[in-house]
């Protein structure tokens, strides 16, 4: 078993999110956890194993099986070693103890959305090279003043300082109550997602899921869930 290129830019981009990793036996869905518990991810992998893979240190089980270019992963049912081969090389990767990794049961959420929109990459992109030259990281999505629209805006997370920003109005749809404020506030660095367009939920508890909108990754089913800043306001609340 080889995991695909897909697969890998998968794993590495999960990897930059938690160092944990654990792959069920004959299942390609995974799930990983934050260690501040305020990001989640979610993907289905075509590769599934006969034997459940736990894996302490993503990161560094990838550059072991990237130091044989072409390779196979082949579970050893009656041990704890995982045989990563080559065709004259060998690697004896020692499988993670289960009580050492903390698990994340896949689930399909269900959200209530108040607000939702297709974020673009090159949108995403543009506002990431926005905040790193103003020097702001926090994202406030509120809906515009005309019906169908939102206003996208990197601004100063303390209230009362008057600083650089930048602003992209976006189309997206709203079910909000009439007359109340909603002022959805985000960490750009949350958004630590693979590029690609999204389709993304805000929910009324304010939870944020962002799902991969591309019909070329489709059976992937890759999304991310975040909070939402403290301060976020969704219908008055």
């Amino acid at each position: 078993m080889k995991f695909s290129d897909t697969s890998i830019n998968i794993l590495k981009n999960f990897s930059s999110i938690s160092p944990q990793l654990v792959i069920r036996e004959n299942c390609g869905e995974i799930a990983i956890r934050s260690p501040t518990k305020d990001v989640v991810a979610m993907a289905t992998l075509p590769e599934t194993f006969t034997k459940r893979i736990i894996i302490p240190d993503l990161k560094k089980f990838l550059s072991i099986i990237g130091i044989i270019s072409d390779y196979s992963i082949d579970v050893e049912s009656e041990s704890n070693i995982i045989l990563i081969k080559g065709n004259n090389e060998t690697i004896r990767y020692v499988n993670g103890a289960e009580d050492l990794v903390f698990f994340v049961e896949p689930k399909k959420i269900n959200l209530e959305g108040v607000i939702t929109f297709l974020l673009e990459n090159t949108v995403l992109e543009k506002i990431r090279k926005a905040a790193s030259i103003i020097g702001i990281e926090t994202i406030s999505i509120c809906p515009s003043k005309d019906e169908g629209l939102l206003e996208i805006t990197l601004k100063n997370s303390i209230r009362g300082i008057v600083s650089h920003s930048f602003s992209q109005v976006i189309s997206g749809q709203c079910t909000l109550e009439t007359g109340t404020q909603t002022e959805i506030l985000i960490n750009i660095n949350r958004l630590n997602i693979l590029p690609g367009t999204y389709l993304v939920t805000v929910s009324k508890n304010k939870i944020l899921r962002l799902k991969l909108d591309d019909v070329s990754a489709e059976m992937y089913n890759l999304s991310y869930l975040t909070t939402l800043d403290k301060d976020t306001i969704i219908n008055g609340h």
